[in-house]
């Protein structure tokens, strides 16, 4: 899968950039405040119906007008589709084809994305939900009713936190009664994840050592569903009442699931070098990516931004060359023009981003 032509209207300082990229690497260099990372910005919106960077879309339209638009034509296993989405006065609007986008979760079954931000780092440094997200990006792609099945689990905490926030008679029975549904829910997810987790272990700590390049022990992981796992997570639930109620929130669950990562027994955190950490990083990362690709046949699209950060010429060559062994379209953004060595990988195509204006580079 890869986006064959893109075509973006003011969005941001983005007027108007209508280019055909490569389906191998793209590199958009460029200054600081040029453009670079809006242009990765609207493709994450193309994909997930939301931006990166701000929940108020209206601070994404160009000033001076009234809407923005991203629209890409996307080449695809057994034919092509074109999506597209708007945003203006009349509020968020998407479309496939012709047809009218109802959920924003069609737009991200349509058009995998995977985004490596400038603080990559933060699924490692972050708190446990980014080590959840990376788990659930894998779940929501390959498992059909994952998504729904987690929307299921996030209401019904919702309703068990209400309930023991207001005192109220049937307080008792309400929550009976969610405990029942929220370990259903969260039983099912945790089975989930154990499962996925198993099949993510292998490959990301291949590519970790692939893209090292130096003698390193295997990755293991370690998954720490919520809660203990010698008991069922209704009788936790049960157990953990006065304590909840008392606190005003559900204290075991998947909701606080955690994934820890460790080569020689230690962790990565611990043990390994700040760039061997960015390197793990895209580990993670490409490992989804592979997985969705051997499941499926189905690849994804890999947004960088600050490709260069943390990475020297050795390991860029090493990635992108994985990168292309993977059959992935990349869109990455550095501030200086890569070498030549770099520049004449096969499937790549480098653009110079200036005052909101994109030009292919030859």
């Amino acid at each position: 899968m890869h986006i064959t032509h893109l075509d973006i209207r003011n969005f941001r300082n983005l007027k108007h950039i209508e280019l055909h990229p490569s389906k191998g690497v793209n590199i958009l260099s460029g200054a600081n405040s040029s453009g670079k990372t809006s242009f990765l910005e609207a493709i994450y919106l193309l994909g997930l119906g939301r931006s990166f960077r701000t929940v108020q879309l209206i601070s994404a339209i160009q000033a001076g007008m009234e809407s923005l638009r991203v629209v890409a034509k996307v080449k695809q296993v057994g034919g092509s589709h074109t999506a597209g989405v708007e945003f203006g006065p009349a509020g968020f609007r998407a479309r496939i084809n012709k047809d009218t986008v109802k959920k924003r979760s069609q737009l991200a079954t349509q058009l995998p994305l995977l985004y490596m931000s400038s603080y990559s780092h933060v699924v490692l440094d972050g708190g446990p939900r980014y080590r959840r997200q990376w788990l659930d990006w894998s779940l929501f792609h390959l498992e059909p009713g994952f998504h729904d099945l987690w929307w299921c689990y996030q209401r019904t905490l919702k309703q068990r936190n209400h309930v023991l926030r207001v005192h109220k008679p049937s307080w008792q029975q309400e929550i009976n009664a969610w405990n029942k549904k929220l370990s259903t829910y969260g039983e099912q997810i945790t089975s989930l994840r154990e499962a996925i987790l198993f099949k993510l272990q292998d490959s990301v700590s291949q590519l970790f050592t692939a893209l090292a390049h130096q003698p390193i022990s295997p990755v293991t992981m370690e998954f720490k569903q919520g809660w203990a796992r010698t008991v069922r997570l209704e009788e936790i639930l049960n157990e953990s009442l006065n304590y909840d109620r008392a606190a005003g929130y559900t204290r075991y669950g998947p909701h606080r699931a955690e994934v820890a990562f460790y080569v020689d027994g230690k962790d990565v955190r611990e043990i390994l070098s700040r760039g061997q950490q960015k390197v793990f990083c895209y580990s993670l990362a490409l490992s989804q990516a592979n997985l969705l690709y051997r499941t499926k046949e189905q690849n994804c699209i890999f947004l960088i931004d600050d490709f260069t950060s943390e990475l020297d010429a050795d390991h860029q060559k090493r990635l992108l060359t994985l990168l292309n062994k993977l059959g992935m379209q990349v869109f990455a953004t550095t501030i200086e023009s890569l070498g030549s060595e770099i520049k004449a990988h096969p499937n790549i195509k480098e653009f110079h981003v200036k005052l909101g204006q994109v030009e292919e580079m030859v």
